[in-house]
């Protein structure tokens, strides 16, 4: 579990809401998408506003349509977890190829940021943020292989 105080873990849920509905056109984007109010979606967005957290169901639904499930990633960091999508391996981009590529190119990004954070001999808070954003995109990826080669392996059993 995380070791930030309750605050902190608030914030970092505000944070990613907010990058969230940016993600979706911004809060007009994201309250036509849910057919709420533009100040309902902007309190929910608002880091200076902290009594007010986007609903589970809103969540779900604009995290169906967004490129990434940024809060539920957060909340899963938050908990000592990674969250790790469903791979279907029918699907083209599931394939062992394509994760295997995707491996390649996350551990690629992960070095370059490595690479330009001790190019001048001290790693800032922005790079090494940086960098394990890459580490986590690395294991995510790690994760979907593990995944798919666990089911070929049920798959064999059958």
């Amino acid at each position: 579990m995380s070791a930030l105080g309750r605050d902190a873990r608030a914030r970092a849920l505000k944070l990613a809401t907010g990058e969230l509905v940016g993600s979706l056109g911004g809060i007009e984007g994201a309250a036509a998408s849910l057919e709420k109010g533009k100040s309902v979606v902007g309190r929910w967005a608002n880091r200076n506003d902290p009594d007010h957290f986007i609903n589970v169901a809103d969540l779900v639904n604009l995290e169906l349509i967004a490129p990434r499930p940024v809060v539920t990633e957060q909340m899963c960091k938050l908990l000592g977890g990674l969250f790790v999508p469903h791979v279907d391996l029918a699907a083209d981009e599931g394939s062992l190829s394509w994760l295997v590529m995707q491996l390649s190119k996350e551990l690629g990004q992960l070095s370059g940021e490595i690479a330009n954070a001790l190019a001048d001999g001290m790693v800032t808070d922005t790079e090494a943020s940086a960098a394990e954003g890459h580490l986590q995109d690395l294991m995510r990826v790690g994760h979907q292989m593990a995944s798919a080669l666990a089911q070929i392996r049920e798959r064999g059993r059958g």
